[in-house]
Parts: C-alpha cells; structure tokens; sequence
C-alpha cells in the first residue's frame, strides 16, 4: 500500500506546474529600503514561466530592446505606447519593471501568492525581456501577479 501511495505523491509531484525556481528572502538581496517597499523579497522565475512566455534554452533576445544609459540596463515600448518596460541586472538577476513614458514613477512585476507580495525575477536578461513583455499590460496565466509601485528605479 504503501508503494502506491509513493506513487501518486510522485505523478502529482511531476504534474505541479515548476513556477518558481527560487525563494529569496528580502534581507538576502540588495534592495534599498524605499525600493517596492511591499516586497517580502524575490522569487525567480521558473520553466514553467518561461516556456509561456516563448522563453526556451538558446532563445535570442527579443527584437526592438534598447540598451539604457547604464550598463545592465535595456529597455523598449509598452505595447500601448505610453509605457516602457525595462530590465535592470541585479547582482545575479535581472529584475523587470515598467514605467510611464521616462519619469521615475515605475511598477516592478510582482508575484502575490498567499499574500505574500514578491518580485518576479529571472536568471538571464533574455528571460527578463520575454516576461515583461509577456505580463505588458497585465500578467497572464500561469504568472500569478501584478505591477507593485517600486518608487523608484533601482
């Protein structure tokens, strides 16, 4: 009986879908205390995620991003035009914010599961220029979550 039991736990286990790959409590990131103040931390994107959004191994940078003025800095227009999405390297992610047009005010993408609010983060800048895009405006399934206000860029 017990075999079976082993053996249901292990097809749920395979059928989950894989969201996240990582957990990053606050305290363990570089973020300063103003910067998406609501956010316990960072979760990074996983498979799961990424193969919504067109996102597999060896896939390109996606057409029209532009390099920022600082270096691990890249951005592009909204699909509504008023807004642009940018990606910002962190120490060893790439963080995915969207703002109105060049002002200061702008909104990080941010994961709300179980009320816990988290920034959604990925690996490579690649990775973080097809989420923005896939979650612009609004994230779509399976990204469970929204735009939090950063005040700030990082």
């Amino acid at each position: 009986m017990k075999a079976r039991n082993d053996m249901n736990e292990s097809a749920v286990n395979d059928a989950a879908p894989h969201l996240f790959d990582e957990v990053i409590d606050r305290k363990q990131l570089w973020l300063p205390s103003w910067y998406a103040p609501s956010a316990q931390g960072a979760v990074i994107a996983g498979k799961d995620i990424l193969c919504a959004t067109g996102c597999i191994p060896g896939s390109r940078r996606p057409y029209d991003w532009y390099p920022g003025l600082n270096p691990g800095v890249f951005w592009r227009v909204a699909h509504d035009s008023q807004y642009r999405l940018w990606v910002r390297e962190t120490e060893k992610f790439w963080a995915i914010e969207r703002s109105l047009g060049h002002t200061i005010k702008s909104f990080a993408l941010c994961s709300s599961l179980a009320g816990v609010e988290m920034l959604i983060w990925t690996r490579t800048c690649e990775a973080a220029m097809r989420l923005a895009e896939y979650c612009d405006p609004l994230p779509r399934p399976p990204v469970a979550g929204g735009w939090t206000e950063t005040n700030e860029f990082i």
